[in-house]
């Protein structure tokens, strides 16, 4: 994994200095990955992201890290349900048995067709806010039927937080009709 981080991070080495350029000149910045179904991917993209907002002040060392853990557990949901088609109990019944989520998406992606598919990663940083666009190839899932699991009888489940804890986080989160896409914005403080 080592070379892929390295070359993700060359790749993209404009974002990390970007902030030396100075608030005056540039006013938005933006830009967008076709990532791999590939969780290690998607955090390393996160990171790049959340490392330039909090290092040109944008965000407090708390906010950043909501910000991460909203934007990871977005891409992850799109990777392993989107484009991986893994289910809520396929997903249950995996970890039950001591499995981390990532040897089921590799699994999946041995299937060449799962495999092709990309999650488009959008970014648009603003002097106030920072808006994102995640949207994956999948079939969509009915988002305005998210099991509530602040309920008594979930609290004991394995998985499922991610959506709510990631509205907790972020303003304006909002996903298309079909549910593959979502957006969401993040303002500065």
């Amino acid at each position: 994994n080592l070379s892929k981080i390295i070359s993700i991070i060359d790749n993209n080495r404009r974002i990390i200095f970007q902030r030396e350029i100075g608030a005056d000149i540039v006013k938005s910045i933006s830009g967008s990955f076709k990532l791999e179904n590939d969780v290690l991917e998607a955090k390393c993209y996160v990171n790049l992201i959340c490392n330039f907002l909090f290092n040109s002040n944008k965000l407090s060392a708390e906010k950043k890290l909501k910000l991460q853990l909203a934007l990871i557990e977005l891409l992850t949901n799109a990777i392993e349900h989107g484009n991986c088609q893994i289910n809520y109990d396929e997903k249950s019944e995996w970890l039950e048995k001591n499995r981390s989520t990532e040897g089921l998406i590799q699994i999946r992606n041995k299937d060449p067709e799962i495999a092709r598919k990309r999650v488009l990663f959008e970014y648009t940083i603003t002097p106030t806010t920072a808006k994102f666009f995640i949207a994956d190839e999948g079939k969509g899932f009915n988002w305005r039927k998210v099991k509530d699991v602040t309920k008594l009888d979930n609290l004991l489940e394995l998985h499922g937080r991610g959506i709510l804890m990631t509205k907790s986080a972020v303003d304006s989160l909002t996903y298309n009709e079909k549910g593959n896409e979502v957006t969401f914005e993040i303002k500065y403080e």
